[in-house]
């Protein structure tokens, strides 16, 4: 059974069990009948813990049948996750703590409304709970609330609270003015250290205010400040001070959470255990705060431009729509050696989603080697002309100019043009490069990535001259027939990035690009033989849809398409490898 399916294979479980069923339900029955108690349930764990159902999915396992339900209820770890969504099923909780025996408990309350008879059911079993997560609740002032989590909880080790305000704000873009005031009362919370000692992850969202100090939680591994600008009570140099007393703190997550930048005679450093640091903010303060830190190449670095223009000055109304505010090398200090880890990478992956997010993530080598991810936002109402100024390979190029890169990967680009010159800039940049993917892209259009690395690839060519046997060889399909270079005149100029090893690209059959884009490739590799620098390795992605309901195949069209690059491009490259995917097929979507 995989992720995706439980739900269905379980729903044929249960509608198998109708009388009307076929002898192929009857047979998967018995099938399922003739399982272990103790296996029966460890699926119905799978299903329980991996599948995306609602509150009721404990609806199916209790009125399948006698069997089931008793195989449910004698099985506790089923009953150990409570989600109380909105309005809380009392039933069910009590349930639920009454079948988990003593077992460890994991609560979540997401944008619960009714606070107070829930809580009072789990407070009694407050020493069992493992996980508790409070996000999205809008009753800061609620008592009970309050109450629950100021009481002692022995085993707790995970902690997340985040509320939201009462009424949603105005979109920000429709204000003249600073950001608004939310209609948010803050959460006071005096959290005690022998409350909660075994503490492993801590993360604070909006409308938290901690009364006092926060603790020191000694066993604290991940700890998560988030949207809590105006309850910060450190500077940068007594944040470090803090984290530093916790001597097992791993990961690291600032979100719009703002130490004081205070001066300091020399760069401040991480506790040596943290291993994954991110920070989300706008330019203004990500900045000056970086600038204050060495981080160290071990550490994986994720740093998000944050959409707020408004806020300290980050991006002015008069830059709304204008490109150069937004990019995310903005985010990064002048003096790059206080990330060493950007002059480290050899890998990077260009990635472009909903077109209000870009990110870069690039990998040092080794198998376990740091990884930093810079990630870009634009407002979704930007005009065309600030979604293409995003020069995205244009920022590759700027921040990993010092790194021994070796390959460039491109899996979407959404408006952002990239150029034949921005392909250029980046093939002489890098002078270990030796492999390039673009396997998303908008094929056939100005935005096509792949016509414009081809471009840049064939830069200095000769120029063809008229062939005298043109019409000879017109339209017979010969390998290289449309190509004739110039034999006189000096030797052309070396072709870029002679040293590239491998192109990996795709192709789509409902775009009808065969044709086209197999010339393209052929014109390039063509021109870079001749000068000397035949690629080794070109891999091709042919993609197709044929739905799974539709009878037959594709066989006969994917050969023909298979034939076309095949006679055009074997004989120019030294390994030729093809490979056909159906989109049609969800499991092709990985």
């Amino acid at each position: 059974m995989t992720r995706g399916t439980s739900k269905a294979a379980v729903a044929s479980y249960a509608t198998s069990t109708h009388p009307t069923s076929n002898s192929t339900k009857g047979q998967v029955l018995c099938l399922v009948n003739g399982l272990r108690d103790d296996i029966l349930a460890k699926i119905f764990a799978y299903v329980r813990f991996d599948s995306e159902w609602d509150d009721s999915w404990y609806q199916v396992l209790l009125h399948v049948c006698q069997r089931w339900t008793a195989v449910a209820r004698a099985a506790p770890i089923l009953w150990t996750t409570l989600t109380i969504r909105e309005e809380p099923k009392i039933e069910l909780i009590s349930m639920s703590l009454q079948l988990s025996g003593t077992l460890p408990l994991d609560v979540s309350l997401i944008q619960t409304k009714e606070l107070s008879a829930a809580l009072a059911l789990i407070s009694p079993h407050a020493p069992r709970l493992r996980h508790l997560s409070v996000t999205e609740v809008r009753a800061t002032r609620d008592q009970a609330l309050a109450a629950f989590l100021n009481q002692p909880m022995p085993n707790l080790q995970e902690l997340e609270l985040q509320f939201i305000p009462k009424t949603e704000p105005l979109p920000y873009f429709e204000l003249e003015d600073a950001r608004p005031p939310e209609d948010l009362d803050p959460f006071l919370w005096n959290p005690e250290i022998n409350q909660c000692p075994h503490l492993r992850s801590l993360s604070l969202g909006r409308g938290v205010e901690i009364v006092g100090q926060l603790p020191v939680y000694y066993a604290l591994r991940k700890l998560e400040l988030h949207d809590r600008r105006s309850h910060t009570p450190f500077t940068t140099v007594t944040f470090v001070e803090f984290l530093s007393q916790h001597p097992h703190l791993e990961e690291l997550s600032l979100r719009q959470y703002r130490p004081a930048i205070v001066p300091v005679p020399t760069p401040l450093s991480l506790p040596q255990t943290v291993r994954k640091f991110s920070l989300e903010d706008n330019a203004h303060y990500v900045k000056p705060f970086l600038s204050s830190f060495y981080i160290a190449p071990t550490v994986d670095l994720h740093l998000t431009r944050a959409l707020d223009f408004m806020d300290h000055g980050d991006i002015a109304m008069d830059d709304f729509n204008n490109e150069a505010a937004h990019t995310v090398t903005q985010l990064l200090p002048d003096d790059r050696t206080l990330l060493p880890l950007l002059a480290l990478v050899d890998r990077v992956t260009l990635s472009r989603e909903f077109e209000s997010r870009y990110a870069l993530t690039a990998r040092a080598p080794g198998p376990g080697g740091a990884v930093v991810e810079l990630v870009g936002r634009v407002h979704d109402g930007a005009e065309a002309e600030l979604r293409e100024g995003l020069h995205v390979l244009e920022d590759v190029t700027s921040v990993f100019a010092a790194a021994p890169l070796v390959e460039i990967r491109v899996e979407g680009h959404g408006s952002s043009v990239l150029e034949k010159r921005h392909w250029a800039r980046a093939l002489r940049t890098f002078a270990r490069l030796e492999r390039v993917a673009v396997v998303d892209t908008a094929a056939n259009t100005r935005w096509d990535a792949r016509a414009t690395l081809l471009e840049a690839l064939r830069m200095g060519e000769q120029p063809p001259k008229k062939d005298k046997n043109k019409s000879k060889n017109k339209n017979k399909g010969e390998p290289g027939a449309a190509l004739t270079v110039a034999a006189d005149g000096p030797p052309p100029p070396p072709a870029l990035a002679p040293q590239l090893r491998s192109l990996s690209f795709v192709s789509s059959e409902w775009d009808r690009e065969d044709e086209s884009f197999s010339k393209e490739l052929e014109r390039c590799l063509q021109s870079r033989k001749s000068r000397g620098c035949q690629l080794e390795v070109l891999h091709l992605v042919l993609q197709y849809a044929w739905p799974m309901w539709k009878e037959g195949n594709n066989e006969k069209e994917n050969r023909r398409r298979m034939e076309m690059y095949v006679t055009r491009l074997r004989h120019l490259v030294g390994h030729l490898h093809i490979e056909f995917s159906n989109f049609a097929d969800p499991a092709g979507w990985d």
